[in-house]
């Protein structure tokens, strides 16, 4: 005898948005390399958050977009401030954080 059933199955999935949780570091000093490593948290533990840009100053700016580790080269740089957008996503939502990267007029 062999019996069939049908299943009906439901699957209520609502996916949660990434969160950058970590404080940038806002002073560069010349001569010496800038990093700051963007850390972030997704509820869902099994998304692959991406790292990018906003709106970056220049080119001098690194982000790399599997690490969120964010790198400037400071060399020659005196009296500056760059405002720096970056953010994370899971690929359908996503977190931004706006922070200014500023460096002495003057350092010895």
């Amino acid at each position: 005898m062999t019996q069939s059933f049908d299943v009906n199955v439901t699957f209520n999935y609502e996916n949660g948005a990434p969160q950058i949780v970590s404080q940038p570091v806002t002073a560069a000093i010349p001569g010496i390399p800038y990093e700051y490593q963007i850390i972030a948290t997704d509820p869902d533990a099994l998304d692959i958050l991406s790292y990018s840009f906003v709106s970056s100053p220049n080119r001098r700016f690194k982000l790399d977009s599997s690490t969120g580790l964010l790198t400037f080269n400071a060399a020659g740089v005196y009296g500056t401030a760059h405002t720096i957008s970056v953010r994370v996503t899971d690929g359908l939502l996503s977190d931004e954080q706006t922070f200014v990267v500023a460096s002495p007029q003057h350092y010895r």
